[in-house]
């Protein structure tokens, strides 16, 4: 049985279908009907027109006087503006306000996971520690906004070089890392030798003045040797080679 809500969402429920297999007829609902915990399933989103509802779904048991389940009932609700705020709030709670790659904290967690996946694997990872040499100057040469400026050029630059698996992430400041999955001593080496040479040449426009920067790059790779070693430890070497970088000249890249 069905109600005329129902049959507007979904317009095979006809009286004429009445008898046939529900998950036939409505194959979005398949998933909620073999599954006892709905609650962990993601909204069912259905399309109308140009347009995507999300629906809240529920499903109650239905039983008889002797208390025995004989069927279960579906309860849909819409909840397609409020669906769509909690993913706006999801979003600013993981990503960096100004550039829009993982914050510090989605991108540990993220890394992390990674890091016990690498491990379980036996495959190899390379962390990348980043900043942009004198950003100080940018800063005071044409303010915070046109430090922004720089800032989100930069990011758009180096993430056009990055594989859809990394993860770029910004830690504060001018300061980002990278964790690049599956890449060993000698490929990391290619990836971030073409990251100095990317960003180096680009020309930057902020405020109508145009200018180019660089950046330093500290970098550490996992290939399996220490199997207790922690996401923090990798991070403090590729920072410590980062400064090695800086006391180099800058614009290069060190690892340890």
């Amino acid at each position: 049985d069905f109600n005329d809500a129902a049959q507007h969402i979904f317009p095979n429920l006809t009286r004429e279908n009445v008898g046939h297999h529900l998950p036939t007829l409505v194959p979005e609902l398949k998933p909620y009907l073999s599954t006892e915990n709905i609650s962990k399933l993601n909204p069912l989103s259905i399309q109308k027109g140009d347009a995507v509802l999300f629906y809240e779904a529920r499903k109650i048991p239905i039983k008889n006087k002797q208390n025995k389940k004989i069927g279960i009932a579906v309860y849909l609700r819409e909840f397609t503006e409020h669906y769509k705020l909690l993913q706006k709030l999801q979003e600013h709670a993981e990503k960096d306000w100004l550039t829009g790659i993982w914050n510090r904290r989605k991108w540990m967690n993220l890394a992390k996971t990674e890091l016990k996946r690498a491990k379980r694997y036996g495959r190899p990872l390379t962390i990348a520690y980043l900043d942009i040499d004198h950003f100080k100057l940018v800063n005071d040469s044409l303010g915070h906004e046109g430090g922004d400026t720089v800032l989100i050029h930069l990011v758009k630059n180096i993430s056009s070089q990055l594989r859809a698996n990394d993860i770029f992430g910004r830690i504060g400041g001018e300061e980002f890392v990278i964790l690049f999955p599956e890449l060993d001593k000698e490929n990391a080496q290619n990836v971030t030798q073409r990251l100095l040479n990317t960003v180096s040449q680009e020309e930057i426009l902020a405020y109508d003045q145009k200018l180019k920067v660089t950046i330093s790059i500290g970098a550490t790779v996992w290939e399996g040797e220490d199997s207790k070693v922690s996401l923090e430890e990798l991070i403090q070497k590729a920072d410590k080679a980062l400064y090695m970088s800086k006391a180099a000249g800058r614009n290069q890249a060190t690892f340890i």
